[in-house]
């Protein structure tokens, strides 16, 4: 799904929607994209601000889990499916069914620059009475995403002084 068409899409959503600013990365999308979908170091890009856990590579139809300390101990831990993995397009995302059947989509997708760099952007839209009582926690949802994006540009913007320092760290 590309960023106009999810755009389009969200428009005509009842529910509340975050997103980041674009985020400039000096790195090619590519070399971005092998962080955005390195969901197990999501913790060491985040600064322990976000947890994440996939079997295997992620893909498709397969589980996610996250975790959010700040949201305590009730709302933590969140159990979504992914919806898409576009390696082309350079876009992932998930969803999650709450209860009463809406859901959640959260979608982090990449443009590249004029210049071969890289814009990231991440967004949520929680639809309906949940969406109206994320409010609460839109504060923790901002910082989350914030700290996501500014760890995959530190690491691909390291990565891109120091080539190969990926391959050395795995």
């Amino acid at each position: 799904m590309t960023k106009t068409r999810m755009e389009e899409r969200w428009k005509h959503l009842n529910g509340h929607i975050y997103k980041t600013p674009p985020l400039l990365i000096h790195a090619s999308p590519e070399m971005v994209w092998q962080h955005v979908i390195d969901i197990k170091n999501y913790e060491i890009y985040s600064k322990k601000v976000v947890r994440g856990h996939v079997d295997g590579k992620p893909e498709a139809g397969k589980k996610i889990i996250l975790t959010l300390p700040a949201l305590g101990k009730i709302l933590q831990t969140s159990e979504e499916k992914i919806s898409i993995v576009d390696h082309d397009k350079k876009v992932i995302g998930w969803e999650r069914v709450l209860p009463g059947g809406s859901v959640t989509e959260r979608y982090q997708w990449l443009e590249e620059t004029a210049e071969g760099e890289t814009l990231s952007h991440i967004a949520l839209s929680i639809p309906g009475w949940s969406g109206f009582f994320t409010k609460v926690f839109k504060n923790t949802i901002e910082h989350a995403f914030d700290s996501i994006n500014q760890g995959i540009k530190q690491a691909s913007e390291l990565e891109m002084e120091q080539p190969g320092l990926e391959n050395k760290r795995r």
